[in-house]
């Protein structure tokens, strides 16, 4: 998953030069960075005439050269490709039984052998999500190709010769040389369905690119238009209607949800306390691995039956599954919701669930989750499928339609403006057909009623190009003309409008803008290939079918029809202070922020019914300031704390004031933090300065910023100093401050010898705010992305036999020189524990390679010292494939322990026992005897035994698991 861009040279004489659709291309890049944080990629073809961009979210082979845009080893075609492509491995054997060789794990690899051995005939073959655009260098010809469903979004530009492409069209319209303008087709369609209807944008000069289909772009020729080659309308008759066989739901069922589960990192599920998503993690369960499933709930439905919570995690329990709750709250609302709107691509009524999981699922470390979207359109548990038919059934035999219904409708409108609720007129007019119908039953606004909001002009220019009723009736023709049931009809039209325009477009961009990929197993091609022909049977599958595909003990509990029930339309509803009803005064609202500025047609002040109230002013974003000093080993123990302050404050902008380095063997927090999402900016200050204009510019920029809370976490500190940093935080204005009334003395525990950890007491500074897991390992989760990971491979693949061989890490630096423990001592430790099997990676800063050299000399096996050559956080993706850690009390120590290496540490006096033991288990820590004692008194045979003590533990032969 990951975001894409790119622009193609159409005409010999286009106006833009190499150098500006490059420099277009990498700002396209850069504004899509949280589509894609692990890695960007940039490639000029040599005849400058095409830029592919990209931005990657590592998903499924996390080196780097799984990096795009990749080329085959030919280097004829070159490929930016975003989703996934869920049977990869299988095209993989496919296309090696013919021969073809492969260089890296990827799908993407696979993808661009199978179009270049098979051309067009590949698509109908991809199982997947996806969105990509293929250069072919002989031929001189690019693709663009989209999935069936449209999952992954495409959208494309033409102007003065120049063709621009890119996941967001927001990205396009803000960036790119395109016309920009409004289109009143987007913003008519918009308030008919909630939603801007495809293939139509909010922007006049962006479309997006059709669902199942490809393009071939030959240099000098006009482009052709889109070809389809899968359309999901045409798998409901592509085959005769059956019903299905008993058990063969299952299968099918069982079938999508393991190749779903396809990744090189952790799958997750949304559970809710519905059917959807309980089938699909019932199913993950029965295919064994690690089960994490996370629920969104609200306070405001605590105890009632609108909770999901206690049903999920019943669930949850049941299969076994690592299970999350997470709470929001209107506060928490209020705080994401101006960054919710900044986010969305092109307005939509819908998508703030999305969003709220989104960010839960992304703060618990996910990077992929699977959801039950897609279930209710499939098994018919829409409103909608009882309806409609209803509705044909009594009204459609009506003679009101056309002309005399809409005089009627006007006429109603008029009588009872105010008691006539707002579709109610709409029966006379929208029930001869299925189009009308449907149109009725999805439309937020009908066509009548825009024309009380929006300019006359820019109504009836929109409404005609939108010819929305014309296009419904097209969708379905084949299905009508092949005798498909009125069930499957309107399957296809959920499916293909409603789903399509809005749910899969908001589950993209709300779920991207957090770097969390989703995948929807219940939205594939290869399930409808058979489920359709039984939905257009005489017996389709409902929702009780798929109820009962888990094992009985793993069904999920019967329940009413809610999905993720929330109390937003009421957040929303009080917020824009329209008196609407709650989706159309969202929907105004929505209108209103994307207008801002923009020049969009003006929505009219006349004849509104009833006229609405001017939209209150938006809430202001909520921002947090932490104040925490140190360096690595002072951010890694605080790292659960600060994952407690953004869960409390998850929409809030969180500040860290901390202070810069005072040597070059220390490290800033951003190098440590950077790709956490803990922390949105940095304010840094000369350690100890006692220099007033550092105070006062500090100070004016600590004003400016404005924050409405503090939370207080500095180290140790004496009454004065507390006092001093309180004094100092009022002067800038900030009235509320948690951590400056809890005792910040170190408790002690003379029964075990030793006292209170550093990351105990800073949990213990926020015990206002909420508990601290500090036993849980993903409280120190560095999210360490796949570009990091891979540069760690590459670096280790410099030792000869890297992935034959144990590997110790060793760490001799320390900024303290209590805390040396001395170069001789290191030498003999290594000496007597050398075993033909093991291999030595040395890490610390570039004052500490000499040393670590003349140390390592007395190491016989092959040894590798990237002291100075990596920044912290790519020390500790190395250590992920230590066995074990020697070092000092180090800030290497801390990142080694933070994920999940064992570390034999000598310590000095320096610190009381305890207070600075890394997080995790199975260290072995070693102290002087006695207080008076130094680090020098603790003998080599000491950390000797220790090392072999763990020998035998050692079994990380290979690169550890994602």
């Amino acid at each position: 998953m990951c975001g894409i861009a790119g622009a193609l040279q159409l005409a010999a004489d286009a106006p833009a030069s190499t150098e500006t659709a490059a420099a277009v291309v990498a700002r396209l890049n850069d504004y899509q960075r949280a589509r894609g944080p692990d890695g960007e990629g940039l490639w000029t073809s040599p005849d400058g005439r095409i830029v592919l961009g990209h931005r990657r979210l590592a998903i499924i082979d996390l080196s780097a050269a799984g990096a795009q845009p990749m080329s085959d080893h030919t280097g004829r075609w070159t490929i930016t490709f975003n989703g996934e492509i869920y049977n990869y491995r299988e095209l993989r054997a496919e296309l090696e039984r013919q021969g073809v060789a492969f260089r890296t794990d990827s799908d993407t690899e696979v993808l661009i052998n199978a179009v270049a051995a098979w051309g067009e005939a590949a698509l109908p073959k991809l199982r997947g999500m996806f969105a990509f655009a293929l250069w072919d260098q002989l031929s001189g010809e690019l693709w663009l190709a989209r999935d069936p469903y449209g999952i992954k979004p495409l959208y494309v530009a033409e102007r003065g010769g120049m063709l621009w492409f890119a996941s967001a069209a927001r990205a396009l319209a803000r960036l790119a040389p395109v016309d920009d303008a409004r289109d009143p087709a987007g913003l008519v369609g918009f308030y008919l369905w909630g939603s801007v209807p495809e293939p139509f944008t909010w922007w006049a000069g962006i479309r997006a690119f059709p669902a199942g289909h490809f393009q071939r772009i030959a240099l000098g020729s006009p482009a052709p238009a889109p070809k389809p080659y899968r359309r999901i309308e045409e798998l409901y008759v592509a085959q005769p209607p059956a019903p299905l066989a008993p058990g063969e739901l299952r299968a099918l069922i069982h079938d999508s949800v393991r190749h779903h589960l396809v990744a090189d990192v952790p799958v997750g599920i949304f559970l809710s306390a519905g059917v959807d998503s309980g089938v699909i993690a019932a199913l993950a369960a029965e295919l064994g691995g690690e089960l994490r499933t996370i629920t969104l709930a609200f306070d405001e439905y605590l105890g009632t039956a609108n909770d999901e919570a206690p049903l999920a995690e019943e669930l949850a329990s049941r299969l076994g599954a690592r299970h999350t709750t997470v709470r929001i709250d209107r506060s928490a609302f209020e705080a994401m919701v101006d960054d919710f709107l900044e986010a969305m691509d092109q307005p939509s009524i819908d998508g703030l669930n999305t969003w709220l999981i989104s960010t839960a699922a992304r703060q618990q470390g996910l990077k992929v989750a699977l959801s039950g979207l897609g279930g209710d359109e499939l098994f018919g548990s829409y409103p909608s499928f009882e309806q409609i038919p209803k509705l044909l059934n009594s009204f459609g035999r009506l003679p009101l339609h056309g002309s005399p219904g809409r005089a009627a409708q006007r006429m109603l409108r008029r009588l009872a403006p105010s008691a006539l609720p707002p579709k109610m007129a709409g029966l006379l007019t929208h029930s001869g057909d299925l189009a009308s119908a449907y149109l009725l039953r999805r439309a937020v606004y009908l066509e009548d009623e825009v024309e009380a909001l929006l300019d006359p002009e820019c109504m009836r220019d929109g409404l005609e190009r939108l010819s929305t009723q014309h296009a419904l009736a097209g969708f379905v023709r084949p299905l009508e003309a092949a005798g498909a049931s009125l069930r499957a009809q309107i399957s296809a039209l959920e499916s293909g409008w409603y789903m399509r325009n809005q749910l899969l477009r908001d589950a993209d961009w709300a779920a991207m803008a957090h770097g969390l990929e989703i995948r929807l197993p219940f939205v594939d091609g290869e399930l409808l290939r058979r489920l359709g022909p039984a939905i257009a049977s005489g017996k389709p599958p409902v929702k009780s079918d798929l109820a009962a595909c888990p094992a009985p003990r793993h069904e999920p509990a019967s329940r009413r029809k809610t999905g993720f029930t929330t109390p937003v339309a009421d957040w929303l509803f009080e917020r824009t202070g329209i008196r609407q009803r709650r989706l159309r005064g969202w929907a105004i609202e929505v209108h209103r922020q994307f207008a801002q500025g923009s020049g969009v047609p003006a929505m009219r002040r006349a004849r509104p019914n009833p006229r609405p109230k001017a939209p209150a002013s938006p809430a202001r974003q909520k921002r947090v300031l932490i104040f925490r000093l140190g360096s690595i080993g002072d951010f890694v123990v605080a790292l659960p704390c600060l994952r407690l302050v953004r869960r409390c404050y998850p929409g809030a902008r969180i500040a860290l004031l901390t202070n810069e380095p005072v040597s070059s063997m220390t490290a800033p927090a951003q190098e440590i933090l950077k790709g956490t999402g803990l922390v949105d900016g940095y304010f840094s200050y000369p350690g100890a300065t006692r220099h007033v204009g550092d105070i006062v510019a500090l100070r004016a920029a600590l004003r400016n910023f404005a924050p409405d809370r503090l939370v207080y976490l500095p180290p140790e500190r004496s009454r004065a100093a507390i006092l001093r940093d309180w004094l100092f935080f009022r002067s800038c204005g900030i009235a509320s401050c948690i951590g400056f009334g809890t005792d910040r003395e170190l408790r002690q525990f003379p029964d075990e010898g030793r006292c209170e950890s550093e990351a105990a007491r800073l949990a213990r500074t926020l015990a206002a705010l909420g508990h601290v897991d500090l036993d849980d390992p993903a409280s120190f989760d560095l999210a360490l992305s796949g570009a990091e990971r891979g540069e760690a491979e590459r670096m280790l693949e410099r030792m000869p036999g890297f992935r034959n061989r144990i590997i110790v890490g060793l760490s001799i630096g320390t900024k303290q020189p209590i805390n040396n423990w001395g170069d001789d001592n290191w030498r003999r430790v290594l000496e007597a524990v050398w075993r033909p099997d093991l291999g030595l990676v040395l890490l610390g800063a570039a004052e500490d390679r000499v040393r670590s050299t003349l140390v390592a000399e007395k190491w016989s096996g092959p040894a590798l010292n990237l002291c100075g050559e990596i920044s912290p956080r790519v020390s500790a993706a190395v250590a992920r494939h230590f066995s074990f850690f020697l070092c000092h009390d180090s800030g290497p120590m801390h990142l080694a322990a933070a994920v999940g290496t064992p570390c034999i540490a000598v310590f000095s006096r320096r610190n009381p026992p305890g207070q600075w033991y890394p997080c995790g288990k199975g260290h072995r820590m070693l102290y002087p005897a006695h207080p008076s004692d130094t680090i020098r008194s603790i003998r080599p045979e000491q950390v000797i035994d220790a090392t072999v003590d763990m020998l035998p533990d050692a079994c990380r032969v290979h690169a550890p698991a994602a």
